[in-house]
């Protein structure tokens, strides 16, 4: 589905239930070892609308889950097993951020909670916890 490594546009819809279905599988996983839930590693993805909703799904599936989560930050120290290079990382060769995804990870989350938590969910359109 991806030939350019982005999930195309007009596909965004599968790949977001992709991701909520990937995480209900792991959450049972989590559930029945009696583990927390984690994800790390996502996003390696470049600064446009693809990689915003690409990433937007990721952790809207993890609230949905409760899940904890750390975003995948490239280095380009000559590492061989990207293809991106740095464009995947959270920088422009400038130094300047990468505004989409940026945008797409700062998230308003839980630190703790009183009781047990039933849901969570962070809006990316209007900003609403």
């Amino acid at each position: 589905m991806c030939d350019n490594g982005e999930p195309p546009l007009n596909k965004q819809q599968v790949c977001r239930d992709f991701a909520f279905q990937k995480v209900s599988v792991r959450a049972a996983d989590a559930q029945r070892y009696g583990v927390p839930l984690i994800f790390s590693e996502f996003g390696a993805c470049f600064n446009g609308q693809e990689c915003y909703n690409e990433v937007t799904s990721s952790a809207d599936a993890f609230d949905s889950a409760l899940a904890s989560w750390a975003y995948w930050q490239y280095k380009g120290f000559g590492d061989f097993t990207t293809t991106g290079g740095a464009a995947e990382g959270m920088f422009e060769a400038d130094g300047t951020p990468q505004a989409l995804k940026l945008k797409a990870m700062s998230r308003t989350y839980a630190h703790a909670f009183q009781g047990t938590p039933q849901s969570m969910y962070f809006s990316t359109k209007s900003g609403s916890f």
